[in-house]
């Protein structure tokens, strides 16, 4: 079905073949999605691969993420760093309850996310779940997100466009701004240093600015790194705190759940990733939480 939302036309995508039909026959004609007013702020849509349309500089960006930060080598690469995170996280977890004291699973979840993130990218912590430290950073990021998910009445009806009735833009420039000042001083401190052996996200970056300048540049590195930031945090704590409400909702579920894991992994043992294939049960929590709560619509409007 259609529904017309001011000046824009939504399709409701309700079926498996009308998601075949979109996914798969059609993709190409559904490849390039609307872009909302506020991710113009700062001209990030022009240089994001989340939100540039379909062409030349798109595929490069895309073709750079698949080679050197998605591929298969790399995250083998970091699979011992994701581990120690979700170690680290666990850590915190137990401390609580040894205190007394309650954990926020969304907050904690974004810290781990944030913090797996950063050292993917730039390789250190960004935030200490035991102090404030990394305050700012995550309160722009936290931002930024808010305001791109946040209903934007200048995209139903865009002769509102210079009005910003609801200030989105605004805050959206004010805060690109400060991510982008930064980004800036992360990239200027890397290179300083004249040499790239963290061999992280960001020296593979660089590596390709410097050889081969035409691919990409400072711009499209800064709106790639707030691309992988943005999209790979608050879709993630948000995921986990919904499957942890559920859980707690469904005990039955949670007993479950628990047989599961006692039996393949051992109780009081971490799951480590090469576990998940024998979680079965596990799988489908996470599987039945997104189908509940998406994080995000199957094709951003």
């Amino acid at each position: 079905m259609s529904l017309k939302l001011g000046h824009t036309t939504a399709v409701v995508i309700s079926s498996a073949t009308a998601a075949k039909e979109v996914l798969q026959k059609q993709d190409l004609a559904f490849s390039t999605r609307h872009t909302p007013d506020s991710v113009h702020a700062h001209n990030h849509a022009q240089y994001s691969v989340v939100w540039l349309p379909v062409c030349k500089q798109w595929r490069t960006l895309r073709r750079i993420l698949n080679s050197n930060i998605f591929s298969n080598k790399s995250l083998e690469a970091n699979q011992q760093l994701r581990s120690q995170k979700v170690e680290e996280l666990v850590a915190y977890c137990r401390k609580a309850s040894l205190s007394n004291d309650y954990v926020d699973i969304g907050r904690a979840a974004f810290r781990t996310s944030l913090n797996l993130l950063s050292n993917t990218i730039i390789s250190k912590d960004v935030i200490n779940p035991y102090e404030d430290s990394g305050k700012e950073f995550k309160e722009v990021i936290g931002k930024i997100m808010q305001d791109v998910a946040k209903p934007n009445v200048v995209d139903f009806f865009p002769v509102f466009r210079k009005v910003d009735p609801q200030g989105i833009r605004r805050r959206m420039n004010c805060n690109m701004r400060k991510i982008h000042e930064i980004f800036d001083e992360l990239i200027e401190e890397r290179m300083r240093v004249g040499r790239f052996e963290q061999d992280d996200v960001l020296d593979v970056c660089l590596k390709i600015i410097q050889d081969n300048p035409n691919e990409m540049n400072h711009t499209h590195l800064k709106s790639l790194i707030l691309d992988l930031f943005a999209g790979g945090t608050d879709t993630t704590s948000v995921t986990l705190e919904w499957a942890m409400a559920e859980v707690l909702c469904n005990p039955h579920t949670m007993i479950k759940a628990k047989e599961e894991l006692e039996e393949v992994v051992g109780q009081g043992k971490i799951v480590k990733e090469k576990d998940v294939l024998r979680l079965p049960y596990l799988s489908c929590i996470v599987k039945e939480t997104l189908r509940l709560h998406p994080p995000v619509p199957l094709l951003v409007p």
